[in-house]
């Protein structure tokens, strides 16, 4: 099984007899390596990185809701990420791309950040750091760290003994910083003495906070001070006095259960106006400013789903057309000018999103987004990296418009010319997308080619061996349950006929040479067993033949591959709680030799050679994990190696390759708006997940050697269901 060349593209197309299982063996649906380097590493390993997806972060040891922030800490110019877990402190130092070298921990003795803000508290040119704590289950004591500037901070130190949402200004005008945080039922300000020392003053009485912002609101040059209300459904305007203190303060309306606050000039009129985020009448209400501490009635613009640390939100102009957007976490509100603003768009994220900050990550003087989310509940924390476009889209990789609701996905050379070509079916438009490669990178616009049915899955290969690459496409509806389309060589396609005796129920389809005869035969799972399609070598097939598997097997997915060594094609099917062996004859028929249970399910299941001794081993990825059984070349394998995703896997693929080409096998898979990237040891076992993000709603995962013209590192492409796209992932792996 020794590779004599270098696939372009992976998966069951390339699988065309038992002796020539090896392209298929080191990569299954193909594989790739992405720009940024992962975070929290266990090992020395070198990471997978893609061009302009940076990986996802993932600190440790959170069990409070994740927060997040921007600023510079290492004294570079560039920016760095702080971020907070149970008892630490995460500072990732920006690398000036996108991506971010690992974390600096401080250890907090026991708290957990809950708020963070950062400013120069002491006048040596070093940001430091104010947070906001929880201990416990209670709230904990609002802590100074005076930076080093090198990302690194002295002990800890307490100003007040209870305190949320600190934030930062000069409100007394002696050029120190200042402070303002909130007890819940008052407002404390902390007057600073440029030394890293604060005089608290006294309280300010409010009946409940849900956010504060600072800003001049009447042009005397004093800061000011709103505050939402939760409780009363209002926000409080305080206008400063300069010396610390402040007015009565006036109320006006907004929406239900107000949180986060920002402050800018909306309309373009040099005057501050408000935005506030309200969380249970699902809007962001706008107010704009008259230029003396007073405001319009707000307006109100829907947003379908305002979810977040009371509803983070952030103004900036994301699409560069000189007019103020609104990002809060998971949408974006365009600017049209004039304080108003277009419907609100959604962006991707990961887990369950949090809070949103923006800055410019990469120098490309465009705004990107950090989220801030996790699991659910306190769970394991996630920092999402979206790099801006300037159009009001986010993400670096590039994407391509495809038809509706696309579904599956796989890569050939559908026009000859040695590169790499990807075809998508796309369920809700009746269709399928081809987009030429050419072989640096990226695609030919995608052309549509119309079906008279529902298209679920596709698979390609030579079925007429005329050196076209052809498609078998599978149908919810119209005539045909298995449909197959010549093709032509130029990347088109001859309209769909149907294969007869197709079974109903088909959950999965590969093809290989499964009786020895040089002609690609179809394998397919439906809720009977298997049913393998012999080719006669013209685009037609003969009767199904059916293999029956264990009574409640319930198949989800299948792979193929000479798992004993004889020199026929077996199969791996994956059933939701196991995964069952089936042994080859070489006449397209099988032996249900064993079925073995599985800890995740197997929605995704891949033969592949995951230890590099030659023999195929079987991974299966389920809802919350990949299952490894290393084999023996006999048909036999090692008991089951667990791996638990910090997301739960999504099925629709799951991929072997060497992504950051050390040699050894690692595995892609989807998860929630995500890739997920598990890197190989070379054994058999596999590090904790890297995760890249994607569009929204991932269904189908394949990759190849997209940039095949200058390098041989392989890449992903991912359909994404919630956006009608195609990411495609470029290795950039150093």
């Amino acid at each position: 099984m020794t590779r004599t060349s270098k696939p372009l593209y992976f998966g069951s197309l390339l699988l065309l007899a038992a002796g020539s299982l090896s392209a298929q063996l080191s990569s299954g649906p193909a594989a790739v390596t992405f720009v940024g380097v992962p975070i929290d590493a266990p090992t020395t390993s070198r990471p997978a990185m893609f061009v302009r997806t940076p990986p996802v972060l993932a600190p440790s040891g959170t069990q409070y809701p994740p927060v997040a922030a921007l600023a510079d800490f290492t004294g570079d110019g560039i920016l760095d990420i702080v971020t907070g877990g149970f008892g630490f402190l995460y500072v990732y130092p920006g690398n000036g791309n996108g991506t971010f070298k690992p974390a600096v921990v401080t250890t907090l003795n026991g708290y957990a950040p809950v708020a963070i803000a950062s400013g120069d508290f002491n006048h040596d040119g070093k940001r430091d750091l104010v947070l906001a704590t929880n201990i416990g289950i209670g709230g904990g004591p609002v802590l100074l760290l005076l930076g080093n500037g090198d990302g690194t901070f002295q002990s800890p130190l307490t100003i007040a003994s209870l305190g949320y949402l600190p934030t930062v200004g000069d409100f007394n005008g002696d050029k120190n910083l200042d402070l303002v945080i909130s007890t819940g039922t008052s407002l404390i300000v902390l007057l600073g003495n440029g030394a890293g020392g604060f005089t608290q003053q006294p309280p300010i009485p409010v009946s409940s906070v849900g956010g504060i912002a600072v800003g001049q609101l009447n042009g005397d040059h004093n800061l000011d001070m709103v505050v939402s209300n939760p409780s009363s459904n209002t926000i409080s305007i305080y206008l400063g006095n300069g010396n610390g203190t402040f007015g009565s303060p006036s109320m006006m309306p907004v929406g239900q259960n107000p949180g986060s606050i920002a402050i800018g000039d909306l309309d373009g009129d040099q005057e501050a106006d408000l935005v506030v985020a309200d969380l249970h009448s699902s809007d962001v209400a706008v107010l704009l400013g008259n230029g003396n501490g007073t405001f319009q009635a707000n307006t109100a613009f829907p947003v379908p789903s305002v979810t977040g640390d009371l509803n983070s939100l952030v103004i900036g102009d994301f699409n560069d057309d000189g007019v103020p957007d609104i990002a809060i976490v998971g949408y974006l509100l365009l600017g049209s000018g004039g304080g108003k603003f277009q419907p609100a768009s959604t962006y991707p994220v990961i887990g369950g999103a949090i809070s949103v900050v923006s800055g410019d990550l990469n120098g490309d003087h465009k705004l990107d987004l950090v989220i801030a989310g996790s699991v659910c509940c306190g769970g394991e924390e996630f920092i999402s990296i979206l790099l801006g476009k300037g159009n009001g889209s986010f993400r670096g990789a590039p994407d391509l418009a495809v038809g509706t609701n696309p579904t599956s996905i796989v890569v050939a050379d559908f026009n000859n010319d040695g590169k790499p070509d990807i075809v998508t079916a796309n369920n809700g438009s009746n269709s399928l997308s081809v987009a030429l490669g050419n072989g640096k990178g990226s695609f030919s616009p995608p052309r549509s080619v119309s079906l008279a049915f529902q298209p679920s899955l596709v698979v390609a290969g030579d079925f007429n061996k005329d050196g076209n690459t052809d498609l078998i496409v599978l149908s919810l509806s119209g005539p045909g349950v298995l449909n197959i389309l010549l093709g032509n060589g130029t990347g088109g396609f001859q309209p769909a006929v149907f294969i007869p005796n197709s079974p109903f129920g088909i959950a999965a389809i590969v093809v290989g040479d499964f009786n020895n005869d040089n002609k690609l035969d179809i394998a397919v799972a439906f809720s009977g067993g298997v049913v393998i399609f012999l080719g006669n070598g013209d685009g037609t097939f003969q009767a199904p033949i059916t293999t029956s598997l264990p009574f409640g097997s319930n198949p989800a997915s299948l792979s193929v591959g000479d798992l004993n060594g004889d020199g026929k094609l077996d199969l791996a099917v994956g059933n939701f709680s196991s995964v069952s062996i089936l042994l080859g004859k070489g006449d397209g028929t099988f032996t249900t030799d064993f079925t073995f249970s599985v800890s995740y399910g197997a929605s995704s299941v891949l033969i592949t050679d995951l230890n590099g001794d030659g023999k195929l081993d079987v991974a299966a990825a389920g809802s919350g994990g990949v299952s490894i059984f290393l084999g023996h070349g006999d048909g036999t394998f090692e008991a089951e190696r667990s791996y638990p995703s910090l997301l739960p896997v999504q099925a629709g693929g799951l991929v072997a390759a060497d992504f950051n080409l050390d040699g050894k096998a690692d595995l892609a898979m989807l998860s929630s708006n995500s890739v997920s990237i598990m890197l190989g040891n070379g054994d058999g076992s596999f590090q904790t997940p890297q995760m890249f993000g994607v569009e929204s709603n991932p269904t189908a995962i394949a990759g190849g050697h997209f940039n095949s013209l200058n390098n041989s590192k392989p890449g992903l492409v991912v359909t994404n269901g919630g956006s009608n796209t195609v990411s495609v992932l470029i290795n950039n792996t150093p």
